[in-house]
């Protein structure tokens, strides 16, 4: 068990009647990984595989249990966490792969704006830097209305939480249904990668506020997601105000906050130049041994 473990607003753990002060189940390795890392000389990185909790209902590719592969490494772009995920597949099987083989990637505007036939309404040169957030919020919104033909017409007269909520929310829906028929007619039986997430969507990656992108990327294997990848933000400052502003979104959920873990926060500083990566265990096995439900595969 764990007391803390969550950054990202929609990422629910599993919580269990106990005395403990830790009284809900792992969601993944990665704080405890986090911690270790900085405390090991010479080392490139650090990989934990581990059973995983998260309050998700059922499906053919979700379960409230699930095992996870999760690595940190120093002195390692995001983007070539494709490439060594690449090589760790060609090492188990190479039905797949040739040599010399990439993984065919886009960025997540390019691929928004490509699927749903738009562009930004008003062009994205005029609003640069932190300041112009609910700018780009607005913008992704009034896409967002066009392509999803939603009726919300008070979207301008919302807080900023309710507004990265609610946009947080669409763009879920935009992903599930078009990743499915894009994967269909451009990666079917393959891996690829979609990267630069709209910040909205950062976790605990690193924000690029010149564009709204952040450092992190997702495999997937035509439209199954087998794994993300990101560029680990070491301002623990900038790390505190996103849980911070992830929690008020919960709150108008009516969730409960993440809490904040400070020790992690206080050796933030100490994960400069790594990326880490996790991979769904169950689901990368299911792709490479033709099952069709995870409930199927147990390890």
């Amino acid at each position: 068990m764990q007391q803390n473990g969550c950054v990202e607003p929609f990422l629910d753990p599993l919580l269990v009647n106990s005395s403990l002060k830790n009284n809900q189940l792992i969601t993944s390795a990665e704080f405890s990984l986090k911690k270790t890392l900085p405390l090991l000389d010479n080392v490139e990185g650090i990989f934990a595989i581990n059973s995983c909790f998260r309050q998700e209902e059922p499906s053919g590719l979700h379960a409230q249990e699930f095992f996870m592969l999760e690595y940190y490494l120093n002195d390692f772009d995001y983007l070539d966490q494709a490439k060594f995920f690449l090589e760790l597949l060609k090492s188990v099987n190479t039905k797949y792969f040739l040599e010399g083989s990439k993984l065919p990637s886009i960025s997540f505007h390019r691929w928004f704006f490509e699927v749903s036939k738009t562009s930004w309404p008003q062009g994205e040169n005029m609003w640069k830097g932190e300041q112009h957030l609910e700018y780009y919020l607005d913008q992704c919104f009034t896409v967002l209305k066009k392509v999803l033909n939603l009726k919300e017409n008070k979207f301008l007269l919302l807080d900023m939480p309710q507004k990265e909520q609610l946009v947080i929310e669409h763009l879920s829906v935009f992903l599930d249904i078009h990743i499915e028929v894009y994967a269909h007619k451009n990666f079917e039986n393959q891996f690829w990668c979609l990267y630069d997430f709209p910040i909205i969507l950062q976790g605990m990656s690193m924000s690029n506020y010149s564009n709204y992108t952040c450092k992190r990327l997702e495999v997937y294997f035509g439209n199954i997601e087998i794994g993300n990848a990101y560029q680990e933000i070491y301002d623990k400052h900038e790390l505190e105000k996103i849980w911070v502003k992830n929690n008020r979104i919960r709150k108008g959920m009516n969730k409960l906050p993440h809490k904040i873990d400070y020790e992690l926060l206080q050796q933030t500083h100490l994960m400069k130049k790594v990326s880490g990566m996790a991979i769904g265990v169950e689901r990368l096995a299911m792709v490479l041994f033709g099952i069709t439900s995870i409930d199927k595969f147990q390890i």
